[in-house]
């Protein structure tokens, strides 16, 4: 399948634009409350930080073309991003079919999944652990979490997940939450 550069970078920015809009709320918010109680907005700081660090590493996704990368450095890269203390575990099975090829798109993707884990698994950042493991012709992304409410649908246009689905749909693989219990998990198929 071919697709263009401008529509997977058209994709990506609207899965960090969906991130940057999250800091923004929390940030128009952390302000509300420091001026409500009159105390200095440590939040606000922190989420504007946050903010300016997700536009600056868009810009850099963009201009530079990583080509294929390994799970090890891709996990790397999100670690970095996050700027938190998550434990991510990952197995790259070895098997005739594990041989996916992975490209900086799925720094967002895994990004993207991690931070919203941070964000509803109901965990700390010390708590949670993170899986993510290749095997035949799948990629599988697992939390600890509390999981996913039963009926929630997930993979609408406003949530990143519907973002990631149309993503996936240019670049060769579907993706679908897969009901485990003991934490939220999606697997990517590649087609």
């Amino acid at each position: 399948m071919t697709t263009s550069l401008e529509s997977v970078a058209s994709l990506i920015w609207r899965l960090f634009f969906h991130d940057i809009m999250n800091h923004l709320g929390v940030a128009k918010l952390s302000l509300e409350l420091a001026l409500m109680i009159e105390s200095q907005p440590m939040e606000l700081e922190n989420t504007l930080n946050g903010m300016e660090n997700t536009i600056k590493l868009y810009d850099r996704f963009l201009r530079i073309d990583h080509g294929p990368m390994d799970l090890k450095q891709i996990i790397d890269k999100v670690n970095k991003m996050l700027g938190a203390t998550v434990e991510i575990k990952h197995c790259h099975c070895q098997s005739k079919m594990s041989k996916i090829e992975l490209d900086s798109v799925f720094i967002a993707i895994f990004y993207n999944l991690a931070a919203n884990s941070l964000k509803h698994s109901g965990l700390s950042q010390e708590d949670l652990i993170l899986t993510i493991e290749i095997k035949e012709g799948e990629v599988i992304f697992a939390d600890n979490g509390k999981g996913v409410e039963e009926g929630k649908n997930l993979f609408t246009p406003k949530h990143a997940l519907g973002i990631i689905q149309e993503l996936g749909r240019k670049l060769g693989f579907s993706i679908e939450e897969i009901g485990v219990p003991g934490g939220a998990h999606f697997s990517m198929r590649f087609t």
